[in-house]
């Protein structure tokens, strides 16, 4: 298993589903934009967190 399905393998484990749909694109983002691991996280939970909340 590479480590981009083990991550979001774990994601769904952990009931994280909307992190784990939205890990390739902020992903992406993050390399795009040079973001530090901090910011990356970040924002891979306030999209967790605002999917839960919609």
């Amino acid at each position: 298993m590479i480590d981009l399905e083990k991550a979001r393998s774990h994601l769904e484990e952990l009931g994280l589903l909307s992190a784990a749909v939205f890990l390739d694109a902020l992903l992406e983002r993050a390399q795009c934009e040079n973001t530090t691991y901090l910011e990356f996280l970040n924002d891979l939970l306030e999209a967790e967190l605002s999917e839960r909340q919609r």
